[in-house]
């Protein structure tokens, strides 16, 4: 998505306070693959993931404590939420009747409201 990093980081640098005070994080699956189509992504350092969903989950957790008052649980312990639900996921959908590979966004967002609401292992 390079065209939406592009506008994004033009509106936050030519935008309202309001667009100007906004931050991102760029994730790519591996570094510096950015700039072979995007010229002009320096001093954005964007964070490689190689494909790891744990290695994902951490670098997003790790960000979004940084711009947080509140604490988040650590990125291994997240990992961990995520494969539970991944395991539950299939009685969810059996459940509902559909096939996960149906599953539309907004599908995903109410299993998984309902499912963290139900998780007592916090």
């Amino acid at each position: 998505m390079p065209f939406e990093l592009g506008l994004f980081l033009g509106a936050k640098e030519l935008g309202t306070r309001r667009q100007q005070e906004k931050g991102c994080l760029i994730l790519d699956v591996e570094k510096y693959r950015f700039a072979v189509f995007l010229s002009d992504i320096a001093g954005q350092d964007p964070r490689a993931h190689d494909n790891n969903i744990s290695k994902v989950i951490t670098i997003v957790r790790n960000w979004l404590n940084s711009k947080s008052d509140n604490r988040i649980p650590g990125g291994k312990k997240m990992f961990e939420r995520y494969e539970r639900f991944m395991n539950d996921l299939p009685n969810l959908c059996d459940s509902f009747e559909i096939e996960q590979e149906e599953l539309t966004f907004n599908d995903w967002t109410d299993f998984i409201t309902e499912w963290v609401q139900a998780d007592t292992e916090i």
